[in-house]
């Protein structure tokens, strides 16, 4: 913190693509299960397929609880 009692701009923007990324890796993972359990098949809707996605990363103990 500087002497505003702020944050350094450079720890926001690495806190921040830390976040994406660890966002990132979380989605990529979810439907990596899917695909590779054959949970996921042609007749779901996009809204289904969400559905299942976050249900996995919220099981997901990389996850923030």
């Amino acid at each position: 913190m500087n002497t505003a009692g702020l944050l350094n701009k450079d720890i926001i923007s690495d806190f921040e693509n830390s976040f994406r990324t660890n966002c990132l890796i979380l989605i990529g993972e979810a439907y990596k299960w899917l695909k590779d359990t054959k949970n996921i098949t042609v007749d779901w809707d996009e809204e289904t397929i969400s559905a299942n996605i976050f249900t996995h990363i919220s099981e997901n103990e990389k996850a923030i609880a």
